[in-house]
């Protein structure tokens, strides 16, 4: 558990092992924060998809609940990236560290930077900042070298190669004993019209749209004579 500050509140950066009974054990990240009283009462109402337990205190009740739908979480992180700074917990710490390409990114930008989920389908979760950056919160956590930053980083700072997001900042947790865990990776924002997955549901869609449009007979050579699948 690692404590971050953020506005009035702090969040705790969570790594949880999750052990299966068969198959190797995963680490998934969670930033969590608590909420009570008039807090407790907006968070259910703007979040309530980020509430993970309620809790009962002597006096009043609240909420435990995960923090990344607050905007002040997103500007605290891509502060906590410019201005490089740590965060201890008690078995290791949280490091946030620009690239130069954030120092260029910063020098062009132009307030307000907006920041606000990304709501595709994935795994991991993106905040996207204006048209500046995104950052990627990595939610299953690996021990070592990520290669989405090692990569990132060749091409961002070692080679010529401009046809990638540039890679500007990291988060990375760095445990007193084991291998370094990267948390969050921090990209210039390229401009786009979707990805290969929203474009191939597309294409799908319209494909089943024509079909149920045109209703075309099936022949006998389209009609599968024997079980696809044994």
């Amino acid at each position: 558990v690692i404590p971050f500050a953020y506005g009035t509140s702090v969040a705790s950066f969570t790594l949880a092992r999750i052990g299966y009974v068969e198959g190797e054990p995963e680490t998934y990240v969670l930033p969590l924060a608590v909420a009570f009283g008039e807090r407790a009462s907006q968070v259910e109402e703007e979040f309530p998809q980020a509430v993970v337990a309620r809790l009962q205190g002597p006096d009043q009740k609240g909420l435990l609940y995960e923090a990344v739908g607050e905007s002040s979480l997103h500007q605290a992180l891509l502060e906590s990236i410019a201005h490089r700074r740590r965060f201890k917990g008690e078995n290791g710490e949280l490091v946030a560290k620009p690239t130069e390409v954030f120092r260029h990114i910063q020098r062009l930008m132009k307030p307000p930077l907006v920041s606000a989920i990304i709501k595709a389908e994935q795994s991991n979760t993106s905040i996207v900042y204006s048209d500046w950056f995104i950052l990627k919160l990595l939610r299953r956590a690996q021990e070592g070298v990520n290669l989405d930053l090692e990569i990132g980083l060749f091409l961002t700072e070692k080679s010529s190669f401009a046809h990638s997001p540039p890679v500007a900042g990291s988060l990375e947790f760095r445990p007193h004993h084991g291998q370094p865990i990267t948390l969050g990776i921090l990209h210039g924002f390229v401009p786009n019209q979707g990805d290969a997955w929203k474009y191939t549901l597309d294409v799908l869609g319209n494909f089943f749209e024509i079909a149920l449009a045109t209703k075309p007979e099936l022949g006998p050579e389209l009609v599968p004579q024997k079980p696809l699948v044994d």
